[in-house]
């Protein structure tokens, strides 16, 4: 008798330890636009929507770290993660602001461009845990996309085809992003110009027309 008196002391109290990690882990409200990730024994698991959420105590366990989703505004150096201390991702739109580029054009013309692109996180697993260097990833894509672009027509021709510029960056940009849950909202180059000495000698040439 006492031995099971001891067996059922000990299953009360562990199914108290169990309530008790339910109560205060198991419930997950995910504030809206937001979205957490739920890993099972370390493995990927499932992703929990704004509202009401519960997950298996022990077994589960909130994403808090080892995140690598970041976002550039205005250059390389101003980064802003797109993930709170409490795992809580992003799901708003949100912007990738890079350095303004010189590139060289078909004739041989240096043009400096300022590109913005718009984007979302639509589905969080693939963007926490199928790209690295995220932001450094988008950078690279840019560049490698403005630069044959901009090389495959001379100066003043880009300066006049601007929209295709985007639409066809925007385009590049969301085939090769497609596998990091992200969508591209919309890409915008702010601006295109020549450096200073360039665009003096186009002024002087038009003028001479």
């Amino acid at each position: 008798d006492g031995l099971a008196l001891d067996g059922m002391a000990v299953t009360l109290a562990l199914l108290l330890v169990l309530g008790v990690l339910f109560i205060f882990t198991g419930p997950q409200v995910v504030p809206d636009g937001k979205a957490r990730i739920v890993e099972r024994l370390g493995r990927r698991h499932r992703v929990l929507l704004p509202g009401f959420n519960v997950i298996v105590p022990i077994l589960d366990k909130i994403k808090t770290t080892g995140f690598d989703l970041y976002t550039i505004l205005e250059d390389e150096e101003k980064r802003a993660s797109l993930v709170d201390e409490k795992g809580n991702i992003s799901l708003a739109e949100q912007r990738l602001d890079p350095a303004e580029m010189t590139l060289i054009a078909k004739d041989n013309t240096e043009v400096i461009v300022d590109s913005v692109a718009y984007f979302k996180i639509v589905e969080p697993m693939r963007s926490a845990y199928d790209v690295a260097s995220f932001a450094d990833s988008f950078l690279s894509i840019i560049l490698t996309t403005l630069r044959q672009e901009v090389g495959k027509q001379d100066g003043d021709t880009i300066i006049t085809s601007r929209d295709v510029l985007s639409e066809n960056l925007r385009s590049v940009l969301q085939e090769a992003t497609s596998n990091w849950g992200i969508q591209i909202m919309r890409v915008e180059l702010e601006e295109i110009r020549f450096d200073e000495e360039v665009s003096q000698k186009l002024s002087e040439a038009r003028k001479e027309e």
